[in-house]
């Protein structure tokens, strides 16, 4: 699935539409975790058809536009500087929602 046909997330309420690479362990086992543009904390629950303690796979399957994925940003910031990956939520108020999920460009 590439970027143009995934209908982007607009806040965390809008995954609940969307497949959700999941982690097997706490803290994203079912829910993700986030600020808004005030500093307040949001959750929202997530579900999925990938289960992997793999980041490899992880990010395989994002890369693949299977689903959103949550990962350190570290792990993925060469994929978000070349485009390959982007944040799925746009940037509300002073900042961004803080997160480290991206969803897969089209390559355009």
């Amino acid at each position: 699935m590439k970027a143009k046909d995934i209908r982007r997330p607009l806040s965390p309420a809008d995954l609940a539409g969307h497949n959700c690479l999941r982690y097997p362990y706490a803290p994203f086992a079912d829910g993700w975790h986030f600020l808004d543009a005030d500093g307040n904390p949001v959750g929202a629950r997530i579900s999925g058809s990938l289960i992997s303690s793999s980041p490899d796979t992880m990010h395989a399957a994002a890369l693949a536009g299977i689903g959103l994925v949550m990962t350190v940003p570290l792990l993925i910031g060469d994929l978000l500087a070349s485009g390959a990956l982007v944040p799925p939520l746009p940037a509300t108020g002073r900042r961004s929602w803080r997160s480290a999920r991206s969803i897969p460009t089209d390559g355009t």
